[in-house]
């Protein structure tokens, strides 16, 4: 929910803006993207669910695009 969404990311250090109402359905900066504490946060809420289901396969294909760059690292630190 855009609620557990605010949460999550003022824990992190981040500045949550919202707009709309419903499901996340994006958000900036991308799920992975580096942090830097005080940043703006944007997460778009809609009640579409297709608009949601694109969102969930975008992350996940995000996620897999860069899991071989992040288990090399993981395996050199």
């Amino acid at each position: 929910s855009g609620r557990d969404a605010m949460r999550a990311l003022a824990v992190l250090g981040l500045s949550p803006r919202v707009t709309g109402d419903g499901f996340v359905v994006s958000q900036e900066p991308e799920p992975g993207s580096p942090l830097e504490a005080g940043t703006d946060a944007l997460i778009v809420l809609d009640r579409d669910p297709a608009a949601r289901i694109h969102f969930e396969v975008a992350s996940r294909n995000r996620y897999f695009d860069l899991k071989p760059h992040l288990d090399r690292y993981r395996l050199a630190t």
